[in-house]
């Protein structure tokens, strides 16, 4: 990704504004940009129509096979989401009902990709990345795979994993959603890992039926 801010210092200035975000209590201001401080956890449009939750692999399969939105919680765990938000499918993100709240929209790859340059490009993972929460050890074996995150920026981002054909990498990866499209069966999302690559974030494409977290930016 090409850089197209310079960095001085260290230290990226964040402030926290106490709002309301769906779901999230705050919101944090990086650059330009103002973000919702948490992971999107809502379970209805902005017009207030339900978001239908796929509590099984059968119902969630089917959502995306009807290409319908859905929302669940990783491995039914409700516990999860009030830290970590809802795992939404991409139906529900371009739903024209509206996922994000009044004042918001779903990050698009450009909000993604601007986030990244102002946070250091290819060593933007370590200032988004929530201090908590990264498995520091390999599962296989004692290797270290902890970028040692500083969240320099207040984006507090966490491992939350995400839904493919099964449940995958909750505590070693988080996936987002970006709200644009690559074709009919695919979009963008942007991804974060404590492995070799873990001061990145990458930009990928996947499956619009998969499920993953959402965050959203100030309109």
């Amino acid at each position: 990704m090409k850089k197209i801010m310079t960095i001085f210092g260290a230290i990226i200035f964040a402030s926290i504004i106490l709002t309301s975000c769906g779901g999230s209590s705050s919101s944090v201001k990086i650059g330009d940009q103002e973000w919702m401080g948490g992971n999107l956890n809502v379970t209805t449009f902005k017009d207030g129509s339900p978001i239908p939750e796929a509590k099984t692999d059968a119902e969630w399969t089917k959502a995306g096979e009807e290409q319908k939105p859905a929302w669940c919680y990783y491995k039914s765990d409700v516990e999860d989401a009030k830290e970590i938000g809802k795992i939404y499918n991409w139906y529900a993100v371009n739903d024209p009902r509206g996922l994000a709240p009044t004042g918001w929209h779903v990050a698009t790859d450009s909000d993604w990709e601007k986030l990244i340059e102002f946070a250091g490009d290819k060593e933007a993972a370590i200032k988004l990345k929530s201090k908590k929460g990264w498995r520091s050890k390999d599962l296989l074996s004692s290797q270290d795979v902890n970028s040692n995150p500083t969240n320099e920026t207040g984006f507090s981002a966490l491992p939350g994993g995400g839904r493919g054909p099964q449940y995958a990498l909750g505590d070693l990866a988080g996936w987002w959603w970006s709200a644009t499209k690559v074709n009919n069966e695919n979009a963008y999302y942007f991804h974060m890992t404590p492995n070799e690559k873990g001061n990145e974030v990458e930009k990928l494409k996947y499956e619009k039926w998969a499920g993953m977290r959402v965050r959203c930016v100030k309109d």
